[in-house]
């Protein structure tokens, strides 16, 4: 499946010192005895400071396998479940506490000279060791060598945190990070593995639905003369997980004779941290005359514009979108973010001519709404924005997303005749 996770699957942080210095030979006249010792749990122990079993994996990494049931999506939203797996893949035994996964989100400010931000969550599960009652004490579990795969699955509670996306301003990330566990030594990590999440989002509470979904008209001048009408078809308001919209229709009527006209749709990114503030506006799509339907009738002129929407799903999006979406993809008109406001407008410009010298003006600018849920349906009851005081306020793991144990599905053995033998199967070592 499709995901944001890094390609390399190499551990994240360097070996130390302490894990590629060679264990000093012993100079006694006897022979040392070996600190390995079968435990009560299934686990072979060793000493913590035994420097045999401290080689790095030679592949460690997290993956995303299913979200809802589906390997094909590839967001997460308020109410999912997801699923993946930790894979480690080691040379040669090694020695650690405990194998755990953590899922954190956060809020960070990049415009000021000091990064900042806030820590939406922070949740983690132990996979492999860990502390238990069979455990023996000062000894560490030994992890076998061979491949390894540690299935995980986690819930995402009924709250509306940002979306994910990266600005230069301000970015939401959510991320899976893996960790062997070696108390006194620096652990092996993988690399964070992304994943996308997307709010429920409808309108603002003080916008009617009725008024932007329905057609929308808006006149303009461009001069005294010239008078322009824009028709936005399908209302201003739409559905970024709805294929059916991934493009915005458009007709621009203008009375006389212009120079050149384009249409940009333009996501302005406005950051409030303390008593730092800024702003900035970016250009998620373009298009120009040279695309458009023209109909004449008169001196009257109208153009037929389709200016693609880079939502998730759109069949439109061309390479560079779908390799970074998380910076130059849709993300929903956010609203209710303590630091971050996106909103997004359509905006209209032509070329006019005053004599020898043409001029650049800009038509008309027209606020677009972007949701994740049909206009006609309502956000589930229970659903409350990260910010209110009964997530902010709750200090027990309801209002947080939470690990729960994996479904195992039993295998369909392949049906056989009475008379014949029994289906072979090879067996993988872990």
């Amino acid at each position: 499946m499709s995901t944001d996770t890094n390609s390399n699957n190499s551990v994240e942080q360097e070996v130390s010192l302490q894990d590629v210095i060679r264990e000093i030979p012993y100079s006694g006249t006897t022979r040392r005895r070996s600190s390995v010792v079968e435990g009560l749990d299934g686990y072979r122990y060793v000493d913590c400071d035994n420097r045999k079993y401290r080689k790095p994996p030679t592949q460690f990494h997290v993956t995303i396998t299913r979200i809802d049931g589906n390997s094909r999506q590839t967001s997460c939203r308020p109410g999912s479940i997801f699923e993946g797996n930790v894979y480690i893949k080691l040379a040669t035994p090694l020695a650690a506490e405990q194998l755990k996964l953590v899922f954190k989100a956060a809020e960070h400010i990049h415009g000021s000279n000091k990064r900042r931000g806030q820590k939406l969550f922070g949740v983690k599960t132990t996979l492999w060791g860990g502390i238990n009652q069979n455990r023996i004490p000062e000894k560490w579990p030994i992890m076998e060598a061979g491949e390894h795969i540690f299935p995980f699955m986690c819930e995402i509670p009924m709250v509306n945190y940002p979306p994910s996306f990266r600005h230069h301003l301000a970015s939401c990330e959510f991320e899976l990070i893996a960790s062997l566990d070696r108390p006194g030594i620096r652990p092996f990590q993988t690399v964070p593995c992304s994943i996308r999440y997307e709010p429920l989002v409808i309108l603002p509470t003080t916008t009617s639905s009725s008024n932007l979904t329905e057609i929308y008209k808006e006149n303009a001048k461009l001069n005294h003369d010239t008078k322009v009408l824009v028709t936005l078809c399908d209302g201003r308001y739409f559905n970024l997980l709805d294929s059916n919209q991934d493009i915005l229709k458009a007709q621009v009527t203008i009375t006389q004779p212009i120079g050149h006209l384009e249409v940009y749709l333009k996501r302005e990114v406005m950051v409030t941290y303390g008593t730092y503030s800024d702003s900035d506006t970016m250009v998620m799509s373009h298009a120009d005359q040279s695309s458009f339907g023209i109909v004449k009738k008169g001196e009257s002129t109208t153009y037929f514009v389709r200016l693609p929407i880079p939502s998730e799903i759109s069949k439109h999006n061309n390479s560079s979108i779908l390799k970074n979406f998380s910076v130059l993809g849709m993300t929903p008109t956010v609203y209710f973010s303590r630091y971050i406001k996106m909103k997004y407008k359509l905006c209209i410009t032509a070329k006019t001519k005053h004599g020898l010298i043409s001029t650049k003006k800009q038509v008309c600018c027209i606020p677009i709404y972007f949701g994740t849920v049909p206009s006609t349906s309502s956000v589930p009851i229970d659903l409350v924005p990260y910010c209110d005081p009964r997530v902010l306020q709750d200090t027990s793991l309801r209002t947080k997303p939470r690990f729960i144990k994996p479904h195992v599905i039993e295998e369909q053995l392949p049906p056989y005749e009475q008379d014949w033998s029994l289906p072979q199967y090879q067996s993988i070592a872990a």
